[in-house]
C-alpha cells in the first residue's frame, strides 16, 4: 500500500510543477518587452524652486497606440524623488512627487485629450489633433515645477533627483 501512496504524491507533484511552469510562461509572455528608457533628466534651481526637464523614449509602439485608440485613459506615472546625497551612507529622501500623464482619444472628433497631474491635482490639459504630435506631448517635459526647497536646505548640500516611470501594470523603469 505504501508504494501506491508515494506514486500518487509523485503524480500530484508532477502535475503541480507542470501547472506552475505554464503559469510562469504565460506571465513572461504577457510582460511587455520594451526598450523604454529615461535618457535625459535635468534639474534647475531658481529661487528655491526645482524645475525638471526629462524625456521618456521607446514606449510608443503598436500595442501602446492600440490602447490609446480604444478611448480609455492611457499613459504613464512618473515617481520623482528629491534626495539628499550622503557619501558612504543611504541617501535621505526629502520629497516625493507623482506626475501622471494620461491621454484619451475621442473617435468622433479625432482628438487626443492629454491631462497632466502632479500629486493627483490637475496641472494642465491639452488637446492634440495631430497623431504625430502626441508622442512628444506625452513623453517630453520641460521646466516642470516639481519641488520647493525650504529655508533649512543649505546651498552646499548635495541634492539629487531620481525618476522612475511606471509603464503599465508590471513594468517599472528607473
Amino acid at each position: 500500500m505504501a508504494p501506491m501512496r508515494h506514486a500518487g504524491i509523485l503524480a500530484i507533484q508532477v502535475v503541480s510543477m507542470a501547472v506552475l511552469t505554464v503559469i510562469l510562461l504565460v506571465a513572461l509572455e504577457r510582460t511587455p518587452a520594451t526598450s523604454a528608457q529615461l535618457p535625459m533628466l535635468e534639474a534647475v534651481t531658481t529661487d528655491g524652486e526645482v524645475a525638471l526637464s526629462f524625456r521618456l523614449d521607446g514606449v510608443f509602439d503598436e500595442d501602446f497606440r492600440r490602447k490609446l485608440e480604444s478611448g480609455l485613459p492611457t499613459g504613464f506615472v512618473f515617481e520623482l524623488r528629491l534626495v539628499k546625497h550622503r557619501k558612504r551612507w543611504w541617501d535621505r529622501t526629502l520629497e516625493t512627487r507623482r506626475f501622471q500623464v494620461a491621454a484619451m482619444y475621442n473617435a468622433i472628433t479625432r482628438e487626443y485629450l492629454i491631462n497632466y497631474k502632479l500629486d493627483g491635482r490637475l496641472v494642465e490639459s491639452r488637446v492634440v489633433v495631430d497623431p504625430n504630435a502626441l508622442e512628444p506631448a506625452m513623453t517630453e517635459f520641460d521646466d516642470l515645477a516639481s519641488f520647493t526647497l525650504d529655508d533649512t536646505t543649505s546651498a552646499f548640500e548635495r541634492l539629487r533627483v531620481r525618476a522612475r516611470a511606471e509603464l503599465g501594470r508590471r513594468l517599472l523603469l528607473g
